[in-house]
Formats: C-alpha cells, sequence, structure tokens
C-alpha cells in the first residue's frame, strides 16, 4: 500500500459485505471476511483463506438477521483476537462493509464495529440499501439494520443505495452487474486514497486533511464528476458545467447538499493550462451547493488525462437520504395486514429452538448502543441522526393509525381480566379435563362450547 495515502483495511460482513472486500484485497488492501455461510467464503479469491471467519453453527441465515446476531455474539472473542491480530499494528482506518436486507450482513455488521472499537480501531462503515424490487422482509431489515446503525454511529457511514447503482448500470448484461457495481463502489474510494500521495505545486489535500474528513460523523458521499475540456476562454463555462453535474448526482442521491466538511479535488490534463479564476469559480461552486463551513481544496496534474477535467467532490457530515427511506417504510405501511403478520411470524428452525427475538440488548459493552425497538435512554451523537426519529418526523402529518383491539384472552380468571398482558398456561392434562367437561355438558351455553372441543379435537387428530 505504498501508493496509498491511508493504510485502510477492510472487514466484509457477510455476501455481499465479503465480495465489496475481496475487491478491495485485489487493490492491495488488507481485507477479511465474517460470515455464517462456508460457501459464502469458499467464493472468495483474494482474502487469504485463514482470514476468513466463519462464525456460528449454522449454514447460513436465511435472510434473518437473528442469525447472524446470535452467531457474533457467539463467536465474539474468534473475531476480536482475528481483528486485533490482522490490523491493530499495519492500518490506519477500518472499514466494516455490508448489504442491509440479508441475514448475516445486517445483524453482524453493528456488533462487528462494537469488536473493532473494543480492539481499538478506527472505524468506518460501508453499507448498502436494497433495490426497490427487492423483497419486502429484506427491506424491513435494513430499515431496522440502519436504526441500529444510528446507535452505534460508525464515523463516517458511506451509504450506498443499490437502486441508483441499477439505474446506473443495469442496461449491462446480469451476469457482470453486480460486479461492475461492486467495483464502482471499491474503484471510487480506492482512486480518492491515492490523490493524498500525489505531489502538487498549488493546493494539496494531504492525509491528516483526508483523516479529518472521515471522522465527521454522518453520512458520507464521494462523488466523481468528469468536465469535457473546451478552448473557450470564458471563466465561468467550466464552473457552470460543474455545478449542473453537481446538483444532478446530489439529486439522484436524495441527499440536499449540505455537508459539514467538503473536500474538492481537482484532477487536470498536462496540457490544460488552468486559469486560476475559472478553478477559483469552481472552488466557490462546490462551497455554495453544499453550503458547507469546511471546504478541502486540492489541485493536480494528470498526465493519463486528455480532454476531461476530473471533480473529486467528497461529502462529509450529511444526514441520511429520509426520502429514499420512507419509501421503504411506505411500501411496507401500504402492504395488507395478512402480508405483515407473515412477516412479523416468529421463525421456528428445523432444530426445535425458536430464535431469540432481535430486539434483545446487546450484550457487548457500548455506552450507547441500544437494539431496535428498545427505548432510547441516549440520543445520539451530534451529526448523526436517529433514522427512526427522523423517518416519524416526515410522518408527522400522517393520520395515527386506529389501535388494533386486543382479543379477550381464554377462560375465566381474576388476573387475567384485570391485566390482559397475563396468560394462563395450560397442561395437555388440564386441557383432556376441560375436553371431558364439555362432552357432559347439557347447556346451551355448554353445548356450544362442547362443539368448539369437539372441533378442537378433530384439528388435533388430524394433525
Amino acid at each position: 500500500m505504498r501508493d496509498k495515502g491511508i493504510k485502510f483495511g477492510f472487514v466484509g460482513c457477510g455476501q455481499g459485505g465479503g465480495k465489496i472486500a475481496d475487491l478491495f484485497a485485489q487493490r492491495g488492501y488488507k481485507a477479511m471476511a465474517i460470515n455464517t455461510s462456508p460457501v459464502d467464503l469458499a467464493a472468495l479469491t483474494m482474502i487469504p483463506n485463514e482470514r476468513r471467519i466463519c462464525i456460528g453453527s449454522r449454514l447460513g441465515a436465511g435472510k434473518d438477521p437473528r442469525v447472524g446476531e446470535e452467531a457474533i455474539r457467539s463467536d465474539a472473542s474468534k473475531v476480536k483476537a482475528a481483528l486485533e491480530e490482522y490490523f491493530y499494528h499495519d492500518v490506519d482506518f477500518v472499514f466494516i462493509t455490508a448489504c442491509l436486507g440479508g441475514g448475516t450482513g445486517t445483524g453482524v455488521v453493528s456488533d462487528t464495529i462494537e469488536i473493532a472499537r473494543q480492539v481499538g480501531l478506527t472505524t468506518g462503515c460501508i453499507t448498502t440499501i436494497p433495490l426497490t424490487s427487492e423483497s419486502l422482509e429484506e427491506h424491513k431489515n435494513a430499515l431496522k439494520g440502519l436504526d441500529i446503525l444510528s446507535d452505534v454511529a460508525p464515523t463516517p457511514l458511506y451509504l450506498i443505495d443499490n437502486e441508483l447503482l441499477r439505474v446506473k448500470y443495469g442496461n449491462k448484461p446480469v451476469i457482470g452487474f453486480w460486479p461492475m457495481a461492486n467495483e464502482s463502489i471499491v474503484n471510487s474510494l480506492d482512486e480518492i486514497n491515492q490523490i493524498p500521495n500525489r505531489p502538487s505545486n498549488m493546493f494539496v489535500f494531504d492525509r491528516e486533511d483526508f483523516f479529518r474528513l472521515l471522522n465527521t460523523q454522518g453520512c458520507f458521499v464521494p462523488l466523481r464528476i468528469e468536465v469535457e475540456v473546451t478552448d473557450s476562454n470564458d471563466p465561468t463555462k467550466l464552473a457552470t458545467a460543474c455545478r449542473q453535474e453537481i446538483v444532478r448526482i446530489l439529486t439522484e442521491n436524495n441527499f440536499q447538499g449540505e455537508a459539514i466538511r467538503v473536500a474538492a479535488l481537482l484532477v487536470c490534463p498536462e496540457s490544460y493550462r488552468v486559469n486560476a479564476e475559472s478553478i477559483e469559480l469552481v472552488y466557490q461552486e462546490c462551497q455554495t451547493l453544499t453550503n458547507t463551513p469546511t471546504l478541502f481544496r486540492g489541485l493536480y496534474i494528470d498526465k493519463s488525462l486528455q480532454r476531461k477535467i476530473v471533480l473529486h467532490l467528497l461529502l462529509a457530515g450529511l444526514d441520511i437520504p429520509v426520502n429514499r427511506l420512507q419509501q421503504m417504510r411506505s411500501k411496507i405501511q401500504q402492504l395488507s395486514p395478512e402480508i405483515v403478520n407473515r412477516l412479523n411470524k416468529r421463525v421456528s428452525t428445523n432444530f426445535s429452538d425458536d430464535l431469540v427475538e432481535w430486539d434483545n440488548s446487546n450484550p457487548l459493552p457500548a455506552s450507547r448502543r441500544r437494539s431496535f425497538g428498545a427505548k432510547k435512554d441516549n440520543t445520539p451523537p451530534d451529526g448523526f441522526l436517529d433514522v427512526q426519529s427522523v423517518m416519524e418526523k416526515v410522518e408527522q402529518k400522517q393520520t395515527n393509525p386506529a389501535p388494533v383491539n386486543k382479543p379477550a384472552s381464554v377462560g375465566a380468571n381474576a388476573d387475567s381480566d384485570q391485566n390482559p398482558e397475563t396468560y394462563k398456561v395450560l397442561t395437555v392434562d388440564q386441557i383432556l379435563n376441560l375436553m371431558e367437561t364439555a362432552n357432559s355438558a347439557e347447556s346451551e351455553d355448554d353445548k356450544k362450547k362442547k362443539g368448539f372441543w369437539n372441533q378442537f379435537k378433530s384439528n388435533v387428530k388430524k394433525r
């Protein structure tokens, strides 16, 4: 990594995160993978075998984040030892990569960040959200995963919308779509990380500038903008072209363009005579459009460029793309209650053990950690918005759903009448006694009960 500005390390969580980390390993970065599926780990080609960590006792997660969370907690010591051995002495910054929506990546990513922090590693997170065409369960998982990530507050959070990648690369053959989409993520960060090592006798963007940008809480978005070089002497032409591209890309990404820190790095061809006024206007446009109080500048020459100028615009401290997440939530809310009930149905495995709910408290020590659905005792750190609270503000003008009436509990019981949350658990013998009592019933009400229990017996025999 001699030509890299920062010595990054990458930890791929789950299938999608592992593939992204594997591509970073191909670029010369240190990378490892964590997965519940040995098959997914075996598919990686660049990460060494000893750096592919299989966790848990299952052969995958089946799109259930509870399986991933259970696995990482059971093997936390193994993951911690691997992170410390591989990254602690030779890496400046570790990115945890995961694709939200599945089981392993969604369930593992937050705990992996916490374990890396325990080791003493400076961490950020690269994560994706599902396509609009993906299933209801994947959208629900992604929203839950983002809510937990907001409590862990990875700095920065590089959030990638797979739907934008589909729009950009959807016309490619299906066999090459996802590899090309993943390479676009990897190439963008790798190209930027080579800039701090480039010499320049103009504006320089060094390692410490990059570190400060990455240590800004909130969302991080690197944009790559290409503008054709013209022979026009108009100093505003370059700035106008850059402004149009910046506005277009920010609009596509659902970001409002308000950032805490921004880096505007211009790379020009060697034959291009840089007009000082044109360059200054470009920097002014970048600062105005992003409404940032801090702008890092960089100006470099690249001999490989011909008739174009490349602008790397790095935005740090952005808010989450609320509109896109609201679309995901609306998709869930608009579906029929019957489908939602099936989605929320408790899962039983073939091993006769019910999976623990995903909203149980996290046993790993972290002062700001809570799980999805739990009460917030602490607000997230400044600069990192909580996903659930932001989306609730968007919905505050909407009509509140009517409360759902709870079904009456079966069996007359003083405690259960006063407290609807109290339930009476019957043994098999007690159920059989009730059935025998119903068979000897004589009153009209008792005859109705007798009919119910006969139907119950019939159903039991059928099963």
